[in-house]
């Protein structure tokens, strides 16, 4: 067993609900979708993370497939005031949850993941990066995929967390909220 954490989740009503009438929730990827089509394009990165997930926190319990999300750092904005912005209803959970239950990524280097792209470190100066996205690039998908084990840190300002199931048991808080819509069209036609 590990240390207690705290992590935040923002999940839809119907989510919490769920969990309230039976005690726990695991990620449904078929309602994982949006406007644009969905996010199976993600599909194979998130399977390459659960793979990680399970040499790192052990299998998921039976028939979960992909990871809860949750928020270990979200920089400044601890109240996630910049969440969704589509005018449904949503509840913002703060869990505690033993850290030997959770996978801890950097937000920011997660995206080389999504993208398929080579993580390249801080270290490298920015006049060299292109030369070393291209010896990587040249190297093949197995070299590229070798680079992903960085993102495995907890010392960014943004630091997502996954793990399999979020019990009931977790919860030390929620708050409703519905998330503002922002009508970017209005706002621009209104200030020409």
């Amino acid at each position: 067993m590990g240390r207690n954490i705290r992590l935040v989740t923002i999940q839809p009503y119907d989510v919490y609900q769920k969990i309230l009438a039976e005690g726990r929730y695991v990620c449904d990827y078929s309602l994982t979708n949006n406007d644009c089509g969905g996010y199976d394009h993600f599909k194979e990165p998130y399977k390459w993370l659960c793979r990680k997930m399970v040499d790192r926190i052990g299998a998921p319990p039976e028939g979960v497939e992909f990871p809860v999300w949750a928020w270990y750092r979200h920089g400044d904005n601890e109240d996630f005031s910049d969440w969704n912005s589509d005018g449904r209803k949503y509840v913002k959970i703060t869990i505690k949850i033993d850290s030997s239950r959770v996978v801890l990524t950097d937000f920011n280097d997660w995206h080389c993941v999504l993208n398929n792209c080579p993580l390249i470190p801080e270290s490298v100066p920015e006049e060299e990066f292109d030369a070393e996205w291209k010896r990587y690039d040249a190297a093949g998908p197995k070299a590229i995929e070798a680079t992903w084990e960085g993102i495995f840190r907890d010392d960014g300002s943004y630091v997502q967390a996954t793990f399999w199931e979020l019990r009931l048991t977790d919860i030390v808080e929620a708050e409703e909220f519905i998330s503002q819509c922002n009508d970017f069209n209005n706002e621009s036609n209104e200030s020409a």
